[in-house]
């Protein structure tokens, strides 16, 4: 996931199938580009840099390829070598304003290096991740990095208590939090926990940010809902008092087929609205329209029917 995209990278057999999703109203993944590939990568990461340049960066056996994904020009970001060996299996890259960190089992290598120095860990890497814009986060088993991305100086370190903490995994870094899988033993028996860093780290107070933001897009994104739901109660509202007192115009024919025609309406928006909220469920946008017709079949006939009744009706009350 990118500022700007959601890529999603498939590893096939001698290939990496690259595709983004494409927002309403296709609300699908589209394929962008099939990358050939001579050996199977250790990891992918998409680097986008506006909404027609992106690059993928793949690392391989001992270094990492930074292919573009429009004009398919392939950058080896670090380039093999003995004095290479040292650093171990590549693990992820992490991309920052004007810089990118490659994360290998021993150590991180600046690029463009510059006058930077290889950043080095105590014990192998086991996972690495972006937290928030500007910070690096580097773990093992027993002891987690938060490095700054622009000086490369670690700002915290989270070290566990080995006799009780066996061994910790980087579920996720949600904007400036960070989420963690802690193995713990006790009296023999594995427990599970998952931690994130609440408070004193990097950014702390902007830590609540993520979830008010998200909490914001679903309300906003029920709220077309419920308008569409309080014009439908009002619909059958109005439909409901014309016809309890349509009769009271009998005597006057024009306006009883005016009345009649104003209800027909009504209940045809009512049936529209319906419609444009099926547009708005998971299968609809996944595109298996057919299963929801056929799910719903019986419920269409009756709303047909009952139009056709009305009408019927109608025209015979007229």
């Amino acid at each position: 996931i990118t500022p700007i995209s959601t890529y999603l990278s498939i590893a096939m057999p001698a290939s990496i199938l690259v595709l983004r999703w494409a927002p309403h109203p296709l609300d699908r993944f589209m394929r962008v580009k099939d990358v050939p590939l001579t050996e199977m990568p250790r990891c992918v990461d998409i680097l986008e840099y506006s909404s027609e340049s992106a690059d993928i960066v793949i690392g391989l056996e001992t270094d990492f390829l930074s292919i573009d994904l429009q004009t398919s020009s392939t950058v080896r970001l670090q380039k093999a070598s003995p004095e290479d060996i040292r650093l171990g299996a590549p693990k992820k890259s992490v991309s920052f304003e004007k810089r990118m960190i490659l994360c290998y089992e021993h150590a991180g290598v600046v690029v463009p290096s510059g006058e930077s120095k290889p950043i080095t860990w105590r014990n192998p890497l086991t996972f690495a991740g972006k937290l928030g814009n500007d910070y690096l986060v580097t773990g093992s088993n027993s002891v987690v990095y938060v490095i700054n991305g622009t000086t490369s100086k670690t700002v915290h370190v989270f070290e566990t208590k080995r006799e009780k903490i066996k061994s910790l995994q980087l579920l996720s870094c949600r904007g400036s939090r960070l989420f963690l899988l802690a193995e713990e033993m006790k009296n023999g028996v594995k427990y599970s926990i998952v931690s994130r860093d609440g408070g004193g780290g990097p950014n702390s107070e902007a830590a609540e940010a993520p979830a008010v933001a998200a909490s914001q897009q679903q309300s906003d994104a029920a709220l077309p809902m419920v308008r569409m739901a309080a014009i439908q109660f009002a619909l059958l509202a109005a439909d409901l008092l014309i016809s309890l007192f349509a009769d009271s115009l009998r005597h006057v024919a024009v306006n009883l087929v005016s009345v009649y025609l104003l209800q027909y309406v009504l209940l045809s928006a009512n049936t529209v609205i319906l419609f444009v909220r099926f547009t708005h469920t998971y299968p609809f946008r996944a595109g298996v329209i057919g299963v929801m017709v056929a799910e719903f079949r019986p419920h269409l006939f009756a709303i047909a029917a009952y139009h056709l009744s009305l009408l019927a009706a109608r025209a015979f009350g007229v």
